[in-house]
């Protein structure tokens, strides 16, 4: 059963292993961030849209034979203290279907939420990029075409500032696997 949610502050730090263990039998969606679980809020239909359509359309590009989708119910470990649900990320083909996470996501996507919007530009960002694995970080806005985009340099760093795209003209290229998302028929509604 677990420890309760509500006594989670008061305790030592729980570790990605610990966090796991407990997460499982949760009927809400939890994030450990630095040992700390904090509950993930609800979305909007827009949200649940979006992502539908970013995992449409990458599915059709990836090559299955490297990669993977995963969606937001599928954990990325950040660190030994550290588990973040991304809303779309592409994984390696090696990535075992029993596999309940991944260290190793090649493209991370988070949709936008005007409460999570200081995490997901900030101290998730800077997670996400830690990960030597990792390409591209994409956050998109869910109520507006707008997107910002972070794709790892040949020589490894990231760019201080993100690629911006508003409007629906232009498309999202993410190198690292092939393809491409078209700003139109992401924000299409």
């Amino acid at each position: 059963r677990g420890p309760n949610v509500m006594n989670m502050h008061a305790q030592a730090k729980m570790s990605f292993e610990e966090f796991g263990r407990w997460a499982e039998g949760q009927q809400r969606r939890f994030e450990l961030v630095r040992g700390e679980v904090r509950m993930l809020p609800y979305v909007k239909f827009a949200h649940t849209q979006l992502s539908a359509v970013v995992n449409a359309l990458l599915f059709q590009q990836v090559d299955r034979k490297k990669f993977r989708m995963a969606n937001s119910d599928f954990a990325i470990q950040t660190g030994p203290h550290s588990a973040r649900f991304a809303d779309v990320a592409i994984v390696p083909a090696s990535t075992a279907p029993t596999a309940g996470f991944t260290s190793e996501p090649v493209v991370v996507i988070e949709i936008l939420s005007r409460s999570t919007m200081h995490v997901d530009f900030g101290e998730k960002r800077l997670e996400y990029q830690a990960l030597p694995s990792l390409q591209a970080y994409l956050i998109l806005a869910q109520d507006e075409p707008s997107a910002w985009l972070w794709q790892r340099g040949d020589d490894g760093n990231w760019p201080a500032d993100p690629q911006q795209l508003e409007g629906r003209d232009g498309e999202i290229r993410l190198a690292a696997v092939s393809a491409s998302l078209p700003m139109a028929e992401l924000y299409a509604d």
